[in-house]
């Protein structure tokens, strides 16, 4: 069996929204080929569509777009799975900084406590 990490994306359409959101989630898939593990995925994308009331009792449907790729990974401790180089003005660096530095320590307290979920994702944007 090899494992495979797989992008999905799914739209978070609320009723009434002025922007357009996305959720783009990399997951693991066990699986004897990579046809296997892109049936695997496509089959969660499908199983996690659906519709919802936010706790503002807004309609929200978390619809599964697709699968943005998948690729063998031969998992081993450190290993880097995703990597994102972030682009930022001077004045974006500072706040980024400030935000991951924040994030850091909260983590360090309470490392169980910190899973981002449908709720955090509509009360950031």
């Amino acid at each position: 069996m090899q494992w495979y990490l797989a992008t999905l994306i799914f739209e978070i359409r609320v009723k009434d929204a002025t922007v357009s959101q996305f959720d783009v989630q990399h997951r693991l898939f066990q699986a004897p080929n990579k046809k296997e593990a892109t049936d695997k995925a496509h089959r969660k994308g499908v199983e996690e569509t659906h519709f919802f009331y936010s706790d503002s009792q807004q309609a929200v449907r978390w619809e599964f777009i697709g699968i943005k790729a998948i690729e063998p990974v031969q998992l081993a401790d450190g290993i880097t799975l995703l990597e994102e180089t972030q682009e930022l003005s001077p004045e974006e660096a500072v706040h980024f900084v400030a935000f991951v530095r924040r994030k850091h320590q909260e983590i360090l307290k309470k490392p169980d406590q910190h899973r981002v979920t449908i709720r955090t994702v509509l009360q950031v944007h």
